[in-house]
């Protein structure tokens, strides 16, 4: 056969590679050693880093504030850019300032993490915290579900699965108290607008009293019908008070009775907070279950469990003490309104 002219200058070229290579075979196989010992070495003396993860399910589905079913969710996510926006929110939220540096100060305070104090000699600002604590994390969101995962990467492995989950409280509990403090907000604005209420229908009664005097209507009547409607507002009054005394008291004996998760679901009709708490730590209990067929009470799983659930507990019964008080509050203004008339 007949070789074309690339062929034989292909041979050619591959030919003079050889004999070079050839020529410095010492001088190729000595970079070749050198090269596989630098990285040989690189390997031994790095710093091994472990991955923890932590899961979180973020659902952007907002509680009503005042409840009922004819009204309507305070915030509607249906359309699927607003969801992308929400969930993008979430993943910054999670990274955040205010979420990583609450994580670090529990870190420290709650679990005595001393990483952070430590960071080169430096002069240690939360700003390097941050930034330090930053460095090992990364948030990974599962495509297509309401799952998110906190991924960090540290050389210590209980350290990285403590910061890992610690970040995933730290932003739980945050979202609770934006929660619950949107819901003070509303009580507060209802008991203004009670107050505002009160005091038009005072005016306007003074000014029909003032119409009918001007007109000189029969003092006696005027004074029996202001009489009458005296009596029907105490009456109203006097059994308003009753009734809100009896649920403050039914809800007092059941507190002092330490029994919160019954009462907790007693309220929860009324506390749209609670129905999401009682429902979490339904799950949690469930999953606590399933662990115990697997574990014993001191493996870490447990542990963890067991502080998961003892969290969502003390969350239900702050809920439960917020109602209390503000059922307080209203049964204080009962009375006094009692009392003037």
């Amino acid at each position: 056969m007949f070789q074309t002219e690339t062929e034989t200058n292909s041979e050619a070229t591959l030919l003079h590679y050889w004999r070079i290579l050839k020529k410095r075979q010492l001088t190729v196989g000595l970079f070749a050693g050198i090269l596989m010992a630098t990285v040989t070495i690189a390997t031994l003396f790095a710093t091994p880093y472990f991955g923890s993860t932590a899961t979180l399910e973020i659902s952007p589905n907002t509680p009503s504030i005042l409840g009922g079913d004819n009204i309507s969710d305070v915030v509607s996510l249906n359309a699927s850019d607003e969801r992308r926006a929400y969930y993008a929110t979430q993943y910054r939220i999670l990274q955040s300032r205010t979420v990583v540096n609450e994580t670090v100060r529990r870190l420290e305070e709650q679990h005595g993490v001393d990483d952070f104090a430590e960071l080169d000699g430096e002069e240690i600002t939360q700003e390097i915290k941050y930034n330090f604590f930053r460095e090992h994390l990364k948030i990974s969101p599962e495509l297509d579900s309401r799952l998110v995962h906190i991924v960090v990467e540290y050389p210590i492995p209980e350290r990285a699965a403590l910061f890992a989950n610690t970040l995933g409280e730290t932003y739980i509990d945050l979202n609770l108290k934006r929660a619950l403090d949107t819901s003070q907000k509303a009580f507060s604005w209802l008991s203004e607008q009670q107050e505002v209420y009160r005091q038009r229908k005072f005016e306007s009664d003074q000014q029909v009293h003032e119409c009918q005097t001007s007109n000189a209507l029969d003092r006696a009547n005027t004074l029996n019908a202001a009489l009458a409607k005296l009596q029907d507002a105490l009456s109203d009054a006097h059994a308003e008070r009753i009734s809100r005394q009896s649920g403050f008291d039914q809800v007092t004996s059941l507190s002092r009775a330490k029994a919160w998760t019954g009462l907790a679901n007693h309220l929860a009709g009324d506390s749209p907070v609670l129905q999401s708490l009682l429902q979490d730590l339904r799950t949690k209990e469930q999953t606590r279950a399933d662990l115990a067929t697997r574990y014993l009470p001191d493996h870490p799983e447990m542990v963890r469990s067991a502080r998961v659930l003892d969290g969502l507990r003390e969350q239900v019964q702050a809920q439960v003490r917020q109602w209390r008080l503000g059922t307080q509050t209203e049964l204080r203004m009962v009375t006094d309104r009692e009392g003037a008339l």
